[in-house]
């Protein structure tokens, strides 16, 4: 039995035979009969193994984060196509992003800079094929949060004779969520952390600057400078 030209691969001395052709080609079969009276004769046909059919590619699945911005948790699977040979059976997919290999169902991952990035998955059928699919993940640069410094009601209260700084901050994030607050008064070496409203007092007048330091929860920072020159101040 020949394949394509290829050496003889099997032969049987049975009046039955069963064999595998383990790839599309064509195949010559030849049957030898030999009798005890007589010589050998010799039968031959040719058998067509057709190729394997043509496979829609998978389908790559991604769920991304509410905010697509570093650090950006994702989460990937894949869809096998249809198969036209339903004996042709899926295996488990191997998952590349990143210079990484992962083999599982389920890929996870989290990007830590914006961008775009390939993410690759490679599914292995019973028949030796590699179906493939790739995809691009674009990831935004994480925008700052902002905020706002609101000192309108501080004044001189002559009750008191004392000059009071009485400031309110506004603070948010345009693609994630705030993690702290800092006032900071360098003129005074003044730090208060995590409040809203700052209120101090002092003695005599100098000319400060109030600073909020907003910081994200990409460890980003704003920095709002109010400067305020307590002379200045309206009278209460």
């Amino acid at each position: 039995m020949t394949a394509g030209g290829q050496p003889p691969g099997q032969s049987v001395q049975n009046s039955r035979m069963a064999v595998t052709f383990q790839g599309p080609g064509r195949y010559q079969v030849s049957l030898a009969v030999t009798g005890p009276f007589s010589g050998t004769s010799t039968w031959s046909d040719t058998v067509t193994v057709p190729g394997l059919p043509d496979i829609s590619a998978p389908t790559i699945v991604a769920r991304a984060p509410d905010h697509n911005r570093p650090p950006a948790d994702y989460r990937f699977t894949v869809t096998p196509p249809p198969m036209p040979d339903p004996r042709e059976r899926i295996g488990v997919p191997t998952w590349t992003a990143e210079g990484t290999n992962v083999t599982g169902p389920v890929f996870v991952t989290t990007f830590t800079t914006a961008g775009e990035h390939q993410v690759g998955v490679s599914l292995p059928t019973s028949y030796g094929r590699t179906l493939e699919a790739h995809t691009t993940v674009s990831i935004n640069p994480n925008q700052p949060p902002v905020g706002t410094v609101d000192c309108s009601r501080s004044t001189y209260r002559t009750l008191t004779k004392k000059y009071t700084l009485s400031c309110r901050a506004t603070a948010a994030d345009p693609d994630g969520r705030i993690s702290s607050l800092k006032w900071v008064i360098p003129e005074l070496q003044i730090e208060r952390a995590d409040i809203i409203n700052l209120t101090l007092e002092a003695d005599h007048p100098a000319a400060v600057t109030v600073e909020l330091h907003i910081t994200d929860n990409s460890s980003a920072e704003t920095v709002v400078s109010v400067p305020i020159d307590m002379a200045q101040l309206p009278v209460q």
